[in-house]
C-alpha cells in the first residue's frame, strides 16, 4: 500500500514538473515571437540534407504513427477487442477512445493561443505544440492497459521517433515537438492515474 502511494506521489510530482516545463516553454515561445536561432539552424540543416532521399522517406513513414488515422484506428480496434470480451472493461475502452480526443482538444487550444509559425508553408496551421508528438503517447497507454509489465524501450521510443521525424520532415521546429512531448506525457500520466488499476501503479 505504501509503495503504491509512493508511486502515485512520484507520478504526481513528475506530472506537475512537466506541467511547469510546458508552461515555461509556452511562455518563452509566445514572448520570443520568433523561432530561436538554434531552431532555425536545425530547420535549415534538415531542409538542406534531408529534403529528399531515404532519410526523408523514413521520417515520412515514422510520423504516420502519430497521425490521427493511425492512432484513431488503433484506438477503435483495441476498443472493439475489449468490447468483445466476456468481461467488458468499459473504463479501459473510455480511456482508449477519449485519449486522442483530449490530446487533440488541448493541442488545438494551445495552437490557437500561441499561433506559432512553421518552418515551411506546406502546412498552414500553427506549429506549437506538435499533435503528432503528443498523441504518440497513446501507444504507451495502450500497452499499460493490456500489460502490468514494464514498458519496452521500443514502445517508449515511439513518441521521440515521431517527434524527430516531424522535425526532419520540415513540419515543425524543435520546440514545437518538445512542447508536444511534454503535453503528451502530462495527459498520459493523468490517464495512468485515473484509468489504470491501482496494482499497476507500482
Amino acid at each position: 500500500m505504501r509503495e503504491s502511494q509512493g508511486s502515485i506521489f512520484s507520478i504526481a510530482i513528475k506530472t506537475i514538473m512537466a506541467g511547469a516545463l510546458i508552461g515555461l516553454l509556452t511562455a518563452f515561445v509566445v514572448i520570443s515571437d520568433q523561432p530561436a536561432a538554434f531552431e532555425v539552424q536545425i530547420a535549415n540543416f534538415t531542409e538542406k540534407n534531408f529534403a529528399a532521399g531515404p532519410v526523408h522517406e523514413a521520417a515520412y513513414l515514422l510520423q504516420q504513427f502519430g497521425g490521427a488515422v493511425a492512432v484513431g484506428l488503433a484506438a477503435l480496434l483495441a476498443s472493439c477487442f475489449l468490447a468483445l470480451q466476456k468481461q467488458r472493461e468499459w473504463k479501459k475502452i473510455l480511456a482508449l477512445l477519449s485519449f486522442p480526443l483530449v490530446v487533440f482538444l488541448m493541442v488545438f487550444i494551445l495552437k490557437l493561443a500561441v499561433g506559432r509559425e512553421r518552418p515551411t508553408d506546406t502546412l498552414t496551421s500553427p506549429g506549437f505544440p506538435s499533435f503528432h508528438a503528443a498523441v504518440s503517447f497513446f501507444y504507451l497507454l495502450l500497452y499499460r492497459l493490456y500489460s502490468f509489465k514494464k514498458i519496452p524501450i521500443a514502445i517508449i521510443s515511439i513518441p521521440f521517433l515521431v517527434a524527430g521525424s516531424r522535425v526532419i520532415a520540415g513540419d515543425h521546429y524543435v520546440l514545437d515537438v518538445v512542447g508536444g512531448l511534454l503535453l503528451g506525457y502530462i495527459i498520459y500520466k493523468i490517464y495512468y492515474l485515473v484509468f489504470l488499476p491501482k496494482q499497476n501503479h507500482g
